[in-house]
């Protein structure tokens, strides 16, 4: 009996090809994403069962030695009230501390007395709260892109993606101030009044619980709005000012700045990098002015120029990453409001590809810790001669015009 062979013309595989191509540019953003989110969550499933639990922990801080550390100290800091900033540096602004106060009243008095934060293992209602604040927090996010996105897939892929992960590892507050910041993105530009304002307060509100996202007011500037911009400064000196009172009055804000500044200028993820090249200190640290030169420059530039909302928001990501006290996979959720944008394009067009890709792809890298931050670090110098490419493009546009 003859062997059977299969025989293909080589225009019949060029079809093929072809077809397979077509489709997949047929998907849409939305669905790359969650492919690749999934496709992650599996292999990253394959190792752990080839190597045990190693495989899950070492892609935390400290290989989970430091279990939801950012929750549960900054839990203890706020209980102290005025103590918290002016005896224990706390850098959170004081509507994120009030928010932590009203949780610490939920945690057991003995842990709180007990002084010691890694100590919430021993108290079941600790872990237990802790449990229901992670599940809070996801289901808002969820709500929040399944309400903006129409995508239920979309949503959970975001949900279960690396830098969402790396947040309830750390116990981050950031969530609120995300969800507070996707309202704005959304909503800013809206032509019912209402939404717009709605969407200034909730501004406001994110700036107040984390400072940073007040870069994104800018945009407002670069639209011309400016007694929108005033009005947002409203807000957020409203929000700051009156939870201050819960810590000693206004002067807490000024105890804010002081251990945000110092907490900054002791950052080590920029100056280990720089180290790790073969960079000493002081070559370093004009390193380091030049590029935050660079970015003030480049948010100017991008003002003048009006650069579309979502690559405005992605410069302005980009910008707050340099730093290295917000220097985190986890901030890499900031990227959200312009993959927000492109999520709900059928289709990617040019230098949006380019975009697109590089913001999302830590959303999708399960990588060790060790090896977490030269791959971000190299996206975020790709992602910087991306937006200066497009405010220079931007800038000859203008000039034809």
């Amino acid at each position: 009996m003859r062997p059977l062979r299969l025989r293909f013309k080589k225009g019949s595989i060029r079809c093929v090809k072809n077809a397979l191509f077509r489709r997949m540019r047929e998907k849409t953003p939305a669905w790359y994403f969650s492919l690749f989110v999934f496709g992650a969550l599996g292999l990253l499933l394959v190792r752990c069962l080839a190597v045990g639990e190693r495989g899950l922990t070492e892609i935390f801080h400290l290989g989970t030695a430091d279990l939801f550390g950012d929750f549960f100290a900054a839990v203890c800091d706020a209980a102290r009230g005025a103590a918290a900033y002016s005896e224990r540096g706390v850098i959170y602004p004081p509507l994120a501390n009030l928010l932590l106060m009203l949780f610490s009243r939920l945690l057991p008095r003995a842990y709180l007395a007990e002084g010691d934060a890694a100590a919430w293992r021993q108290y079941n209602g600790a872990v237990l709260f802790y449990l229901l604040f992670a599940v809070v927090t996801v289901l808002l996010l969820y709500a929040c892109a399944r309400c903006f996105l129409k995508n239920g897939v979309l949503a959970l892929a975001l949900c279960l993606s690396f830098p969402v992960c790396f947040l309830l590892e750390r116990g981050n507050v950031l969530i609120p101030a995300l969800l507070s910041l996707l309202c704005f993105a959304r909503y800013f530009e809206s032509e019912r009044p209402l939404l717009r304002e709605l969407a200034l307060v909730a501004l406001g509100f994110s700036a107040a619980l984390k400072l940073y996202p007040l870069l994104f007011s800018l945009v407002l500037l670069s639209a011309r709005r400016w007694r929108d911009f005033f009005r947002v400064l409203g807000y957020t000196t409203l929000f700051c000012v009156l939870p201050s009172f819960f810590f000693g009055g206004p002067q807490a804000l000024w105890f804010m700045v002081k251990n945000a500044l110092t907490f900054t200028a002791t950052g080590q993820n920029a100056t280990h990098f720089m180290a790790v090249l073969g960079v000493n200190a002081a070559t370093g640290t004009l390193l380091l002015c030049l590029l935050y030169l660079l970015a003030l420059c480049a948010v100017l530039l991008a003002v003048l120029r009006r650069l579309p909302s979502w690559q405005f928001f992605s410069l302005c990501a980009t910008v707050l990453l340099c730093f290295s006290s917000v220097f985190s996979v986890y901030n890499w959720l900031l990227f959200l409001p312009s993959l927000f944008a492109l999520f709900e394009k059928k289709q990617l067009n040019g230098i949006e590809f380019f975009y697109f890709w590089l913001m999302s792809a830590p959303f999708f890298l399960y990588l060790p810790k060790p090896r977490q931050d030269k791959p971000l670090i190299a996206l975020l110098a790709l992602l910087w001669a991306l937006c200066l490419f497009s405010l220079l493009k931007k800038r000859r546009y203008d000039e034809k015009e």
